[in-house]
């Protein structure tokens, strides 16, 4: 069926691309990458096998300057979007006093940036006015994490016939990021147009960004980039952006041959910066690492060094063995007293973020960016029928045994009949999925999503009971207490949170990590919860009064941490190295 999104007319549209390199406010760092940006974006626009904008309706403005005259020219370009206004931000952002981004223009003075710069409420309000049907933002600057709910338009039920608004930002991260060269793209714009230059291989034969944004999630984080995060009103998430490059109606070798360019110095410029634009902080400094504590309460050893970036652990239930899953898609099997590899397979399934044993251990599921879902039993490997679309984020056998859920970026979670490898369920969820547990009683799943949500699901009668609404970022992990009563969970809003299921209400906020909480695990003893995080630390926190009870550095990002059964030993990934610690 034929919708009026689909009828979307370019000729009718405007397209305004907003750039700035450099400030003559030396408190605002620069941004070379900004004028690669501009001009990459602005090809991928024109270009009439992709996104075929005519020339007319695509403007660039690098490094404007008077804030006042820029605002008349920029209001006066929106009012000619008649169908579609695309509004794209690369540089540097000035915390207001009042927490509130403000995006840099050349002449931008930092002491007065709501003056001499845009502030995002004035941009907000003055695309909120235009007469465009679908209106999208693409902002590349730190803190636009920020700047998703202002922007998301979902409180304007009424805006447009469609309601057709969508927003994407290169991170959700409030930390202050180093300079890129010139002649490089931002590592977001440029992972976001290779992705748009090769295209989705089996996908249609257009591309919305809703399409982009599944795939441009595990790209970024294979290169130890932050993903990025998206909003969508209506149907705007679905509009067609751009014809798919590796459709067969497509014409992939004009398109590799760009590759080169739109990546050239991406990996060099990955080791300079984790997110898309550095910026100038007003407030505390947190860029600095944490150093260990003074009286450390985990003694360490590393267990095993591999040579690819190690996502997922689970050990066995007798805790003699250790799983291990990477980015290489291999899945290895360790002796924890001596580190030595007992088996290993080859998933060819990509890489490996979600791996669990089953509670009798004769089963280690693991999903891959592939989407598939596979059980190593023994020597075979085989794989659950209608596997995802899309990346599979996190895994979870039911108590029983019974039942593996399995959570992807597709927005379903699906419940798989183990002994049959039969679907027994799917439950679609509204974005990707990351996180997904079952409670001790295996009567409720806690699954976690990218809209900021935690949702409890019965499971006998597949239905939604209860929300948990108050993270600010994307659920990544989450745990229940052995009672069931409790659920912890981690966020890229970088705080662990503490609830009450009965009640569904929040117990406690445990902030601390200064990036991206990947890892949450409650120890044996009932008393303690640990954290892992982006940040390069591991966190101990006193479960009843959610308090920290020590925080020590690691040699690189944690993305997982469990504990060895019966036992206060913790494993957690720290890059290519798994370590055990004796929590005590």
């Amino acid at each position: 069926m034929t919708t009026a999104i689909d009828t979307l007319d370019r000729a009718r549209s405007t397209a305004i691309l907003v750039g700035t390199t450099r400030s003559a406010d030396s408190r605002i760092d620069p941004v070379p990458a900004a004028s690669a940006s501009l001009r990459q974006m602005r090809r991928v626009l024109l270009d009439p096998r992709l996104c075929g904008w005519p020339r007319g309706r695509v403007k660039v403005h690098e490094n404007a300057s008077d804030a006042e005259a820029f605002k008349r020219t920029l209001r006066k370009a929106l009012q000619q979007a008649g169908d579609v206004l695309f509004f794209y931000y690369v540089g540097s952002v000035v915390l207001l006093a009042s927490g509130r981004p403000c995006f840099a223009l050349a002449d931008t003075d930092a002491a007065v940036a709501e003056d001499s710069g845009l502030d995002y409420t004035w941009v907000r309000d003055a695309i909120l006015a235009t007469p465009a049907r679908l209106k999208i933002v693409i902002l590349d600057c730190s803190f636009s994490g920020r700047v998703i709910e202002p922007f998301s338009f979902v409180s304007v039920a009424d805006l447009t016939a469609i309601n057709g608004a969508y927003t994407m930002t290169s991170a959700d991260l409030d930390a202050p990021k180093h300079p890129l060269p010139g002649g490089t793209a931002t590592p977001f714009t440029a992972e976001l147009l290779d992705l748009i230059h090769t295209g989705i291989p089996n996908g249609s034969g257009t591309l919305s960004l809703g399409d982009l944004y599944t795939h441009l999630v595990p790209r970024l984080e294979a290169r130890g980039l932050p993903a990025p995060n998206q909003r969508g009103a209506g149907m705007a998430d679905r509009a067609p952006f751009t014809r798919n490059a590796a459709h067969p109606a497509g014409t992939p070798r004009q398109i590799i041959k760009r590759r080169a360019m739109l990546i050239a110095g991406l990996s060099a410029a990955t080791a300079a910066a984790v997110a898309a634009a550095p910026t100038i902080v007003h407030g505390p400094d947190t860029s600095g690492k944490l150093e260990p504590a003074a009286s450390p309460a985990i003694a360490d050893r590393p267990l095993l060094a591999l040579g690819s970036t190690v996502y997922g652990l689970a050990f066995t239930p007798d805790g003699r063995s250790l799983i291990t899953g990477d980015k290489n898609g291999t899945i290895r099997r360790w002796t924890v007293e001596t580190g030595a590899v007992e088996d290993a397979v080859d998933g060819r399934a990509g890489a490996i973020y979600g791996i669990q044993v089953s509670p009798d251990g004769r089963s280690i599921a693991f999903g891959a960016n592939t989407g598939a879902v596979r059980l190593w039993q023994g020597d075979h490997v085989t794989a659950m029928p209608d596997g995802h679309e899309f990346t599979v984020w996190g895994l979870a056998f039911s108590p029983d045994g019974r039942t593996l859920a399995s959570a992807s970026s597709d927005r379903t979670v699906k419940l798989w009949d183990v002994a049959r490898r039969r679907l027994r369920a799917t439950l679609p969820h509204p974005a990707t999925i990351a996180g997904v547990t079952f409670s001790p009683d295996g009567r409720t799943l806690a699954t976690g999503a990218n809209d900021f949500h935690i949702r409890l699901w019965d499971t006998r009668s597949i239905t939604q009971m209860s929300t948990l609404s108050g993270h600010r970022g994307a659920i990544t992990r989450m745990a229940f207490t052995s009672d069931g009563r409790t659920l912890v969970s981690g966020s890229w809003d970088r705080t662990a949170r503490i609830w009450d299921v009965r009640s569904s209400r929040l117990s406690a906020t445990l902030t601390g990590h200064r990036n991206i909480v990947h890892g949450v695990a409650l120890a044996p003893d009932g008393r303690t919860l640990v954290t892992g995080g982006d940040d390069d630390s591991v966190r101990l926190w006193d479960l009843a009064t959610g308090t920290s009870r020590s925080a020590m550095a690691t040699e690189g990002p944690v993305f997982d941490v469990v504990f060895r059964p019966h036992s206060q030993t913790l494993a957690f990934t720290s890059g290519r190295t798994v370590w055990l610690r004796e929590v005590t």
